[in-house]
């Protein structure tokens, strides 16, 4: 019976996943509830007591359960994406799957760009009007790569020679780099605005702990996909993994504000327009200094490919369509 019930813990069956994830999801709910009401009751004591004991049993056996299925769902994911060509690419292929994720992000900035733009028209807004000008100039980027990407895989699905492929490709991420120094500029306005007018980034209630999680996620997987990148033959690809830092830096500065409006005392609230500033021009100085670095690696391939192909560096190569 010990032994059974040990195995039954170990590996754990559906039924048990059920009642565990529900059990913690709940007692997690009710111990950030009791947090909040003071009563003084011992009864009431022993009670919240037990539902912290109860929420930090099931979260620590939900936690070993994640490590426990995580591998064996990962194989079975990877046996069933095997079977299809598109999965087969998205799984294994660093460059397709950027390119797909690309898509999901441009349409998110598209998103966001057009709700700021209707807000700056409805409101008169010069803040509203910096965000959808970073978020354009963000789906801009993107779409141009995904753009590119798109013609090339139809012009090799009907069997077409590309002239100049690569010379595009380079273009192309040299273009991303100009309108990352555009941005910034975008940003400086913004970080102006957070320092002269108190206009700040807002995430109200339970929304700054969703916030802190995703920019932290972001800058962590923006930097480990920034390694990955300087592996790859496409430039292209490496230009979405700039972009992606470069928005990546940006939501480190709107957590920040966001922090700081949220648990900050009156002495944060004070130097509050110095730290959002300090913190404004570093990111600014970033992204900058990131659209460089892209231009000037862009022009040095442009002057290596030219010089392959038999054209002098001063010739002007017509823009791709």
């Amino acid at each position: 019976m010990k032994k059974r019930f040990v195995d039954i813990i170990r590996n754990p069956p559906i039924w048990l996943l059920v009642i565990t994830y529900t059990v913690a999801v709940v007692s997690i709910a009710m111990a950030v509830v009791f947090s909040l009401i003071d009563v003084n009751k011992i009864l009431w004591k022993i009670f919240t007591y037990i539902i912290y004991a109860v929420a930090l049993v099931s979260m620590a056996y939900s936690i070993y359960t994640f490590v426990y299925i995580a591998p064996r769902a990962k194989n079975k994911f990877l046996q069933w994406a095997d079977k299809r060509e598109v999965t087969r690419q998205i799984v294994s292929n660093f460059g397709v799957r950027t390119i797909i994720f690309a898509i999901g992000s441009f349409a998110l900035s598209i998103a966001y760009g057009a709700y700021n733009f209707t807000l700056s028209i409805l409101e008169m807004s010069v803040w509203y009007g910096v965000l959808a000008a970073y978020y354009i100039l963000l789906a801009s980027m993107r779409g141009g790569v995904i753009t590119y990407h798109g013609k090339k895989r139809k012009a090799q699905k009907h069997g077409k020679i590309v002239e100049n492929e690569k010379i595009k490709g380079i273009k192309r991420y040299r273009n991303c780099g100009i309108m990352l120094i555009i941005m910034t500029f975008a940003l400086m306005i913004a970080v102006l605005q957070m320092v002269l007018i108190h206009r700040t980034f807002n995430h109200t209630g339970m929304m700054i702990y969703v916030s802190a999680a995703y920019t932290f996620y972001k800058v962590t997987m923006s930097i480990i996909n920034i390694v990955k990148a300087k592996k790859q033959n496409d430039i292209t690809v490496q230009a979405i993994r700039n972009i992606n830092l470069a928005d990546a830096m940006v939501s480190i500065l709107a957590l920040q504000t966001s922090m700081i409006n949220s648990f900050g005392g009156s002495e944060d609230l004070q130097n509050a327009d110095a730290l959002n500033g300090a913190t404004g021009a570093a990111v600014c100085l970033l992204v900058f200094a990131l659209g460089i670095f892209m231009i000037v690696k862009s022009q040095k391939q442009l002057k290596s490919e030219t010089s392959i192909d038999g054209v002098t560096p001063q010739e002007d190569i017509d823009e791709e369509s």
